[in-house]
């Protein structure tokens, strides 16, 4: 971490922390946005908005007067989201993060969201500038299962559709106003999908980011053991034991292969469905100490709830 900056700009209403740190090197105009930005981090090497904590977090936040970091973490980054599928005590997770930085991200973090580039609203850009003469990154608008903005109802774009630009590092600049910085192309409103799981997984993303979502993985951990016949992983299988794993494993799967995934998650290289990616295995979500991705544990809580109860 490097000395305390002064002049470094308070969040904005729901700002994402690291847009902070993207309008401090804007303002100071001198040098190159990340040579800038390396006046307050060394670590800016990968500012993307697909983790929940890593040391750079560490670094802007330590910008601001200690009394104020649990209320930043809540309000500017995705840590909470992190606690919440985690079982962490929130204000212990960040005391843990301050003193010793690192990158926080789930098991099979393997999985590629389809769109990995920072997310804005077209709409909130425009009311951004005229409500405070400038534009930024909202911070609810990158939790991964979020692809449609609160606010506006309005989708959320990730890259300009017209010549593929994303903004992959939050040190590119500013969510773009009106049309893309680099081909010209004119935004306009997205198609929105109304099938009902795309509006289930929004209406959950919404509920986890306010909190109103509650998360027993430890009962849906024992859901899954009831459904196997047994409590814990074993050295050895029997074969009736090996075919039953088998047989609830194949009917997730074909569970899974009727939904339509291709708007939260990247393809495949080798085409098979989603069903067959490690992500997707019960005995690891039933049996290990991991924590998985949101999406993962929505959809076994989801099949639970359809399939087995």
């Amino acid at each position: 971490m490097l000395d305390e900056l002064h002049n470094f700009p308070t969040p904005m209403p729901s700002e994402h922390l690291l847009s902070c740190l993207m309008r401090y090197a804007i303002s100071e105009g001198r040098r190159e946005y990340v040579q800038v930005a390396k006046t307050v981090s060394l670590n800016v090497s990968n500012v993307s908005n697909e983790c929940y904590w890593r040391p750079v977090y560490t670094d802007v936040i330590t910008q601001y007067h200690g009394r104020f970091h649990s209320a930043i973490a809540k309000k500017n980054t995705l840590l909470n989201v992190y606690a919440k599928f985690s079982d962490s005590i929130f204000d212990n997770l960040l005391e843990e993060q301050i003193s010793k930085p690192s990158k926080l991200q789930f098991k099979y973090r393997g999985i590629s969201q389809a769109t990995p580039g920072w997310k804005w609203c077209r709409i909130c850009v425009i009311e951004d500038e005229e409500k405070y003469g400038c534009a930024y990154w909202h911070r609810d608008h990158q939790f991964a299962l979020n692809l449609r903005c609160d606010k506006h109802c309005e989708p959320l774009y990730s890259q300009c559709k017209h010549c593929g630009y994303e903004y992959l590092s939050v040190l590119q600049g500013p969510p773009p106003q009106g049309c893309c910085v680099k081909c010209g192309f004119i935004f306009k409103r997205l198609r929105s999908t109304n099938q009902e799981f795309d509006v289930w997984l929004e209406n959950c993303a919404h509920e986890i980011l306010n909190n109103e979502l509650e998360i027993n993985i430890q009962e849906l951990k024992g859901k899954l053991h009831e459904r196997y016949g047994f409590d814990t992983l074993k050295r050895s299988w029997s074969l009736a034991e090996r075919k039953k794993i088998t047989f609830q494993q194949q009917a997730f799967g074909r569970w899974v292969d009727t939904l339509n995934l291709t708007r939260y998650l990247a393809p495949q290289k080798n085409n098979k469905p989603y069903s067959e990616h490690p992500s997707f295995n019960m005995s690891s979500l039933a049996f290990n100490p991991y924590y998985l991705p949101p999406l993962v544990v929505l959809l076994f809580s989801r099949y639970l709830e359809e399939v087995i109860c």
